[in-house]
């Protein structure tokens, strides 16, 4: 979409108007747009375009995300309404996700904007959040695979839907049914990678999430990872597959707490939790829980899921175990990036819908929810 051109100018599949853009990852853009018929906002993702040896995988990548919006019914999870591709500029075509518009922040923003860690509790509280919803994922049989804090969307307190979902989990480019985890390019962030992902090892379980889930946990007690953040990707994958994670400070050292990050973070999977249940069980243990912290419904009433504002910035793909070749150096800040809205609707379709507008293809639509 050209800047030169007013984004008002473009509708797609006839219905929605573009109205700003929201921010942007690896391979994509996403834009708010309101729905000509109703006025409901929502979060379009518009995938680069589907030309050369990229084509197959992006179009693949959108029927996989789709898929498992299809197949998990969670309100943790961000919902899709409609996918498809659509003719784009100079005819060439783009896949595009339409989702729900959600306002807040992501958990990296909350994380960004803070002086200091969160207080202990604070931050266990918070974390039970997390564990919830990605709970409603693995009792309905996936692995997200990319965890971590972009991933992650934090409600605004304002909004009526925070009251009952303070936090959803989004980004399903990297997620897999559980007896297909293993299968395909090995994909992760290098901070919360585990390292049987990084090996490509035959079987990946839910614990693949549970130690990125305990990397979160600490950066959230401690006000960043346990391992240097400024180090390259093949150093914090070599940290996670040969190295060991930093401790929690003294202070937490003798804390149940400290249980729960060091069996959720160990290097052999069966050794840890063995689903983000499991370590939600262990880390409601250290202290009853305050019921108006956790969502009071079932993670299995209606909706649909899923996808990423942010994208996959920060994502790599690891082609085999990098072996080895650095240590640490004094930890710095996160690098910062961040997207304030999310794209309210739960059905969901495919379609070849047109975008229509100037310098784009003919707004002629052919399939809706």
């Amino acid at each position: 979409m050209s800047d030169e051109v007013s984004l008002d100018s473009f509708v797609l599949d006839g219905r929605w108007r573009f109205q700003a853009q929201l921010g942007y990852g690896a391979d994509g853009t996403v834009y708010l747009a309101r729905d000509q018929h109703t006025g409901e906002k929502v979060a379009i993702k518009v995938y680069d375009s589907l030309v050369g040896k990229e084509a197959d995988r992006i179009r693949e990548k959108i029927a996989e995300e789709a898929s498992i919006s299809t197949g998990v019914d969670s309100p943790f999870l961000v919902r899709v309404i409609q996918w498809g591709t659509a003719p784009g500029q100079g005819g060439v075509d783009a896949g595009y996700m339409v989702m729900e518009y959600l306002e807040g922040e992501t958990l990296r923003d909350v994380l960004e904007r803070r002086i200091a860690a969160m207080p202990a509790m604070e931050a266990i509280d918070f974390t039970r959040l997390v564990l919830f919803a990605v709970n409603s994922l693995h009792r309905q049989g996936y692995v997200h695979r990319d965890l971590k804090p972009e991933n992650i969307f934090v409600l605004a307190a304002h909004t009526r839907e925070a009251k009952r979902i303070p936090v959803k989990i989004f980004d399903f480019g990297a997620a897999k049914p559980v007896d297909k985890a293993h299968i395909g390019v090995a994909r992760g962030t290098p901070i919360y990678v585990s390292p049987e992902v990084v090996q490509r090892a035959p079987r990946i379980s839910y614990t693949a999430d549970v130690y990125s889930l305990g990397i979160i946990l600490y950066e959230l007690l401690v006000g960043r990872p346990p391992m240097d953040p400024a180090a390259s990707p093949e150093q914090l994958v070599a940290q996670h597959v040969y190295g060991e994670l930093d401790p929690l400070p003294p202070a937490l050292a003798n804390t149940p707490v400290n249980e729960v990050y060091r069996r959720a973070t160990m290097k052999n999977p069966d050794a840890r939790y063995r689903d983000a249940g499991a370590m939600l069980t262990a880390l409601s243990a250290i202290r009853p829980v305050r019921a108006k912290r956790l969502p009071s419904i079932s993670p299995f009433s209606s909706a649909t899921v899923e996808d990423s504002v942010q994208g996959e910035v920060g994502r790599v793909e690891f082609s085999a175990i990098i072996p080895p070749n650095a240590g640490t150096v004094p930890p710095r800040a996160m690098p910062t990036g961040s997207v304030s809205a999310i794209g309210g609707d739960s059905s969901v379709g495919a379609t070849s819908g047109g975008i229509s507008g100037q310098g784009l293809g003919p707004g002629d639509s052919s399939g809706r929810r």
